[in-house]
């Protein structure tokens, strides 16, 4: 109750907030920029892992940008990203994740998933570098922190698990960065990301399309940009201007290879969705990729994100589909484990077409013995 009275008054005081500059007044210096991203859950609720204090002072963010484009809107949640320079020098962030609804209400119906983490880090940006506030909200773990453009985490990381208390750590800090491919870059792209920041990553597109928007129907302007081999990005608009990510639509091009499958499947959300919904198109699916298609659907049991979770009931029709009883055992157990009503639908109408044979069965990798 605690949390969600905080939550109630700092959605209320939004509106009646004054916002500092990011960059010091009379600063002249370097800069770095660093975006926030969020997660859209559904048509009223997202998550959003932000910046909220620079050094103590309020400033603009994907929340308030969110509840401002939002008023008026009803139980309809306009996500929006928010990207800002900031000095090269030592500085204070007061960073936070959180579950987002439209209105207040919102909470009230969904008070067992209202996830908060939040906390300071002290942060020191390199000139020119481009960064993003990244996290993980759940029952089990909340977690929020600052990455670079390949995803290396770069500062603290503001945990907390279960119902134990925040705390702040270091295991974050990798000591050898990671370099991504451009496949890999665009299939971990977070909704928020600025357009300045994907450039960074992607280059420039192959081709642009722009939509101006329909009033009558309140769909807003939105650009595309289109990379061959890759897939799409549509961003929000302003003036024909290409702002911030609002969905990421890869190319399904089938390929058995191991590596290339499990790059994918380390995807999240509607990107996730996109690729399972293109696993199930194919036939004769080897079993190598059976298998990581199950390890898949076993470690996202818990998750309650709903593209995630349409994604792996996809994965559970795929291992239907193949008609190989090896994939039973996890199916009945899915079916009875996981959180989500739909998953477990999913698993026991898969585990209903699956011929019963005797037959060695999968087995999750944390569950087999040496």
């Amino acid at each position: 109750m605690k949390l969600f009275l905080s939550t109630i008054i700092s959605f209320l005081m939004f509106g009646c907030m004054s916002y500092t500059s990011s960059i010091p007044e009379g600063y002249t210096g370097e800069l770095a920029t660093i975006d926030d991203s969020f997660q859209r859950l559904s048509r009223s609720k997202a998550s959003f892992y932000y910046i909220k204090l620079i050094d103590g002072e309020p400033i603009h963010n994907s929340l308030t940008a969110s509840s401002a484009a939002s008023n008026g809107k009803g139980s309809q949640l306009i996500a929006m990203g928010a990207s800002r320079s900031i000095p090269i020098k030592p500085i204070n962030l007061y960073l936070i994740g959180q579950v987002h609804h439209s209105a207040p209400i919102g909470y009230i119906f969904s008070s067992t998933s209202n996830y908060i983490i939040e906390g300071e880090v002290n942060f020191t940006p390199k000139k020119n570098e481009k960064y993003l506030i990244n996290g993980s909200l759940s029952e089990d773990y909340s977690a929020v922190w600052i990455e670079d453009i390949n995803g290396n985490v770069v500062s603290k990381v503001i945990e907390k698990r279960g119902l134990s208390h925040v705390s702040i750590i270091d295991s974050g800090l990798q000591p050898k960065k990671i370099e991504l491919s451009k496949k890999e870059l665009f299939l971990k792209l977070a909704s928020g990301e600025s357009e300045n920041l994907v450039v960074s990553k992607l280059g420039k597109p192959d081709k642009i399309t722009k939509y101006g928007g329909n009033f009558l129907i309140e769909k807003p302007p939105s650009v595309t940009y289109q990379y061959e081999g890759l897939g799409s990005i549509q961003f929000s608009a302003q003036k024909s201007a290409a702002l911030f990510i609002e969905r990421v639509t890869p190319n399904i091009e089938w390929s058995d290879d191991i590596s290339s499958i499990k790059m994918q499947l380390n995807s999240t959300g509607a990107t996730l969705q996109s690729l399972a919904k293109g696993y199930y198109q194919q036939d004769h699916i080897k079993i190598e990729v059976l298998d990581l298609f199950a390890e898949k659907i076993w470690t996202e049991k818990k998750n309650e994100d709903p593209y995630v979770i349409d994604a792996v009931s996809w994965l559970c029709k795929v291992l239907a589909k193949s008609n190989n009883s090896r994939y039973r055992s996890i199916l009945q157990n899915i079916a009875t484990e996981a959180n989500e009503n739909k998953l477990r639908k999913h698993a026991k109408n898969s585990l209903d077409l699956l011929p019963v044979t005797d037959v060695d069965q999968f087995i999750p990798t944390e569950n087999k013995f040496y």
